[in-house]
């Protein structure tokens, strides 16, 4: 089933991080749990046939995109882009965990058939990369739907510092 065009918040189905873009140039990277600018993301139907999408911070107007895009390569980082890549979008479930099918997860993947995920299991800071394995609970994605009118709360920040973890 296609995922609805829309605002989302992007959270990884293993970690329960989330995808956020702290800065206009920066690398997608994770986040804690708590809400932060950034962390929000449109999701732009392309072709619905093929399930492909464009993937657009909110707070920013930046795109998702492959770093290396367009060489291809085994692992390559997502980072904001004026232009947007296509990506896949797939309802993924097999193999998942009898607990948790009451949640739709989905994959992200370009068209070459590397998925994203965080490059390791911390939690904040950590770098989405694209990289070629089977689907697995670590590139299977939980799509939030987020109203339109959504504020952060500054408050509440995520614990990365430019890039990195802090301390």
């Amino acid at each position: 089933m296609a995922l609805a065009e829309g605002t989302y918040r992007i959270r990884n189905f293993r970690s329960k991080y989330h995808v956020v873009l702290p800065r206009e140039r920066g690398d997608l990277v994770a986040c804690d749990g708590h809400f932060a600018e950034g962390d929000t993301w449109r999701v732009i139907c392309r072709i619905s046939e093929c399930n492909q999408y464009q993937i657009q911070n909110c707070a920013l107007e930046k795109y998702g995109a492959s770093c290396d895009a367009p060489r291809v390569q085994d692992e390559s980082n997502v980072c904001a882009r004026e232009k947007g890549t296509e990506w896949i979008i797939n309802e993924e479930g097999y193999g998942k965990p009898l607990e948790a099918r009451s949640s739709k997860t989905h994959t992200i993947s370009s068209t070459n058939g590397a998925y994203w995920l965080f490059k390791t299991d911390a939690s904040n800071a950590e770098q989405v990369i694209v990289r070629h394995q089977e689907p697995n609970g670590s590139n299977w994605w939980i799509f939030e739907p987020v109203e339109p009118s959504y504020h952060f709360s500054p408050n509440v920040p995520c614990k990365y510092l430019s890039g990195r973890p802090k301390k």
